[in-house]
């Protein structure tokens, strides 16, 4: 969970290390893009995707072994807005993305729906 830790980037809120599997996809979207979180802070994280997302592009988020959630429920889930992105050369995925997290939400929110 959330330490607090030394704030040396002079971040408001402080950046931790953290490597987790992610999910991501888009609202409209019923694919999940596979990638991985770098890092967190209290409001938000940093991760990475061969997925492209404009910034301001509201995502859904599946975290692996989230920090944001101390039950072990296998993935952890989110409503996000991208903050930034950044075309990735040095990286095993093509993007990486700072997304504010706006909202925590159920398992159930993931499910397909059945038509």
């Amino acid at each position: 969970m959330l330490d607090g830790g030394e704030n040396l980037e002079k971040r408001i809120r402080a950046r931790l290390p953290h490597s987790s599997l992610v999910k991501v996809k888009e609202p409209n979207s019923g694919v999940f893009t596979n990638g991985m979180m770098i890092n967190y802070s209290a409001g938000g994280l940093y991760l990475e995707t061969d997925a492209f997302f404009k910034p301001g592009a509201e995502v859904f988020i599946a975290i692996e072994d989230s920090p944001f959630n101390s039950l072990e429920i296998g993935y952890d889930f989110h409503r996000a807005v991208v903050k930034f992105c950044q075309e990735l050369d040095d990286s095993f995925y093509g993007y990486g993305y700072g997304a504010e997290l706006i909202e925590a939400l159920g398992p159930a929110f993931f499910q397909p729906k059945e038509n």
